[in-house]
């Protein structure tokens, strides 16, 4: 072999080689790029995504936690009583002090379910018996035995007075027998009425009826014991029987 083959064969491996890696690198380089940029840009996207559920789970709790708030158990004297209960009740105390604090209810037997129609549809709420002396100044009609006058006795009312039919009026306590509470079956039936009336969560507008309900049954339930005790002490006391010379003044008539 020449001279010049020897460098032209030393030439051509050379340049193979260099063929073989230049390609090699490049391909290297251009199919790897695409792959890693591929690859951080999947990474971001799902660190996007994860950000927002992370973000909606966040606001799904908070929303459960302000759904939760008049749920949540409160452990009180042994029993389990709602935060819920806890503020109806508040509120129910509240406005009786103001309503009845100061004055008469009647004894159970006044207090009643006055049922009437309103556009048309029937209505029923609860009421009391109002003696005819409370009703003095007002601007009530005239009524005679077979009506009487009431007043209504609910939280989310004004506590109207009116005249209505005897037939009108049944027992707080419906056609049961349990006379330590308002009937039941009637109550929802009254609860569904005044649904509009009620700010805030209905669940608490609702409870809080209820026992503002219950403190006026609880004072007209004291006051009928009360007026039983002075019925008793009263047929204890023995009538004085009037003498011959009773009720007979005597004058000293100067000589």
């Amino acid at each position: 072999m020449s001279d010049d083959d020897s460098a032209s064969a030393s030439s051509s491996s050379i340049d193979d080689i260099l063929n073989m890696a230049v390609p090699f690198s490049q391909q290297s380089a251009a199919t790897s790029s695409p792959e890693k940029s591929s690859g951080k840009g999947s990474d971001s996207e799902d660190a996007d995504d994860s950000g927002k559920k992370r973000g909606a789970r966040q606001k799904k709790t908070e929303s459960s936690v302000k759904k939760r708030k008049y749920k949540e158990i409160i452990i009180e004297s042994g029993n389990d009583v709602t935060e819920m209960e806890n503020k109806a009740r508040a509120n129910a105390q509240k406005k009786f002090d103001i309503e009845f604090s100061c004055s008469k209810i009647g004894t159970p037997d006044k207090l009643c379910w006055h049922e009437g129609t309103k556009k048309g549809k029937k209505t029923i709420q609860p009421v009391r018996v109002v003696p005819r002396d409370e009703t003095v100044g007002l601007a009530l009609p005239d009524f005679g035995d077979d009506k009487n006058a009431i007043q209504d006795i609910q939280y989310h009312g004004e506590g109207l007075f009116n005249v209505v039919s005897k037939k009108s009026l049944s027992p707080y306590y419906g056609k049961g027998s349990n006379r330590d509470r308002w009937c039941p079956k009637n109550f929802e039936q009254y609860s569904k009425q005044f649904k509009s009336l009620i700010k805030g969560p209905k669940e608490v507008g609702i409870k809080t009826e209820e026992a503002f309900l219950m403190c006026v049954l609880q004072k007209s339930i004291e006051e009928g014991k009360q007026e039983k005790k002075l019925a008793q002490v009263d047929e204890a006391i023995p009538e004085e029987k009037p003498t011959n010379n009773e009720d007979k003044e005597v004058f000293d008539v100067e000589s």
